[in-house]
């Protein structure tokens, strides 16, 4: 469970980091006017090196090797939670998971979200020794937090799960399961 989280809260840091960027100058529009064949060429043009930007981006944070690392997680508990699967099927499913299939599925998600150039500023960013020392740092400052968060959200169920058993709204045997529930979620991660 904590690989797919990782990975979206690596992605997730980028968007922070992107929007502490200045934002990037407005291009003035040019006063004459191009052929369309003329603007359609150069959009395909900033289009094309704008995508391999991104696929840059995607390397720099280690997307592939965290979409299998992902993958082996969630086809093991997949599995686990599947136990009839047919083991033919489980094989198929596993060769059709592929990281670069996800990858080219994120570049237009990047690419409605931020500009050339800030896709520019983020690859700047994970270029630099504070970006990398992100890149180590995160996996860790995620699992803490997680742990965190488990401990946190154990503590609520606990305490309003008790006040409604003592308000009489929930028997112990209610209250019992919700506190065992949330004890063994903690326990998965």
């Amino acid at each position: 469970m904590r690989l797919p989280v990782l990975a979206w809260a690596l992605i997730a840091s980028s968007l922070v980091v992107s929007a502490q960027q200045p934002p990037a100058p407005k291009a003035k529009p040019a006063t004459t006017k191009q052929p369309a064949s003329k603007q359609v060429a150069k959009s395909t043009s900033s289009d094309a090196s704008k995508i391999a930007d991104i696929r840059r981006l995607l390397e720099l944070t280690g997307t592939k090797d965290m979409v299998n690392q992902m993958k082996g997680t969630m086809m093991a508990q997949f599995r686990q939670n599947a136990p009839g699967m047919p083991p033919g099927m489980f094989d198929e499913m596993m060769a059709e998971l592929k990281a670069e299939d996800l990858e080219e599925s994120m570049i237009p998600v990047y690419a409605n979200h931020f500009t050339g150039d800030d896709i520019k500023h983020l690859i700047a960013f994970y270029e630099s020794p504070f970006g990398r020392k992100v890149m180590r740092e995160m996996p860790q400052i995620i699992t803490e937090s997680n742990e965190v968060g488990v401990q946190w959200g154990q503590g609520v169920v606990t305490r309003v799960a008790g006040r409604w058993r003592d308000q009489g709204k929930i028997t112990q045997r209610a209250y019992d399961q919700l506190v065992n529930a949330a004890s063994t979620e903690e326990e998965q991660h």
